[in-house]
């Protein structure tokens, strides 16, 4: 017997020998110790998949950020030693590079959703997969899965987004006529607060409950070579009367993402705190070449390689803890003999 009290079957197919059979019908703990399990034992391919959107998506906050300097410094040139305040506008040419950087991280991740969900069913059913493999059973149905994240972020964020578009608005319409001299009334501000404040918590208990429905439809979709359409649905069936378990699960793995992120967080002041203290041993002043060709360098790749693990360690556990709710919710649903697709393309 497993430590959790699960019987060591060797593995369908072999792939793991001893493995501990996956349970019929899991409870809340013996789906969260599966995860956290299979976690150990494919870290290496499952951060791997992670770290190419995570990638894409620190390589996008990057560019807007450069791009956001490179927009305000001669702004900010301009007004040294003035009293004025800055004009901000010119940043809005920065919505369309956004957009476009916001949709190829949104492709890649559609891709990646799917190659995780293929390769944590797989794992969990104990059968061998590579990241290779998922990564073409992902590429095979790309355009599919970049529909079906379009759809999700659509209904999940959709009204979220008409929110902070209309608040947006709102503000704006306040704040430019008064940074140009207008007579803007300065309690308009406030008085927008509390309606931001409701609508986004109303958008937020939406978006969740909306996840709790649609949560399932990538795996659904990669595992049962359905349209996009119908993986939704698939996924609103299949977490019919389990919504609450897949709350209480995704709550645990939140919560154990966040302390991760602290504890990343913890180190990079470490390291920083040790690279003054290094450099205050090293009489290394401002001006210094030491500083401006070795600290600032090796900070800053220190800095992107904590960042990229921050940003990919939640997508190993979200998309194992999916990936892991979507085999226990089809065994509730008795329908476990749909084949896996195949990795030379989906049938």
């Amino acid at each position: 017997m497993s430590g959790t009290g699960y019987p060591c079957e060797p593995a369908p197919g072999g792939a793991i020998s001893g493995w501990p059979a996956p349970p019929p019908g899991m409870t809340m703990g013996q789906i969260l110790d599966r995860v956290f399990r299979l976690i150990g034992a494919n870290l290496r391919m499952f951060l791997g998949l992670a770290l190419v959107p995570a990638g894409t998506m620190l390589g996008a906050l990057v560019a807007m950020g450069g791009m956001a300097v490179l927009t305000l410094l001669p702004e900010l040139r301009r007004l040294h030693g003035q009293p004025t305040a800055a004009d901000f506008l010119p940043l809005l040419w920065l919505i369309p590079p956004a957009v476009v950087l916001y949709c190829c991280v949104f492709a890649v991740y559609a891709v990646y959703g799917a190659a995780a969900s293929y390769a944590v069913v797989k794992t969990h059913r104990g059968e061998p997969v590579t990241g290779a493999e998922a990564w073409t059973v992902a590429r095979k149905g790309a355009e599919r899965y970049i529909w079906l994240m379009f759809l999700l972020i659509l209904i999940l964020a959709g009204p979220i987004y008409l929110v902070m578009g209309g608040m947006g608005a709102m503000f704006a319409a306040v704040a430019i006529p008064a940074a140009h001299g207008g007579s803007a009334a300065p309690f308009a501000f406030f008085a927008l607060m509390p309606m931001l404040s409701i609508l986004n918590l109303v958008s937020q208990v939406y978006m969740v409950w909306m996840f709790l429905c649609f949560g399932l439809a990538i795996p659904a979709c990669v595992m049962e070579n359905l349209p996009a359409a119908e993986s939704l649905k698939r996924s609103a069936a299949l977490t019919r009367g389990g919504r609450g378990r897949f709350f209480v699960v995704m709550l645990v793995m939140y919560a154990a993402t966040f302390v991760l992120i602290l504890v990343s967080e913890l180190v990079l002041l470490v390291l920083a705190g040790i690279g003054v203290f290094a450099g205050v041993f090293m009489h290394i002043t401002l001006h210094s070449p030491v500083l401006l060709f070795f600290f600032v360098p090796a900070g800053l790749v220190v800095l992107l390689v904590l960042l990229l693990f921050m940003f990919a360690l939640p997508y190993v556990g979200y998309s194992t803890l999916v990936g892991v709710v979507y085999c226990d919710q089809k065994w509730r649903f008795g329908n476990t003999t749909v084949p896996a697709p195949a990795a030379g393309g989906l049938t």
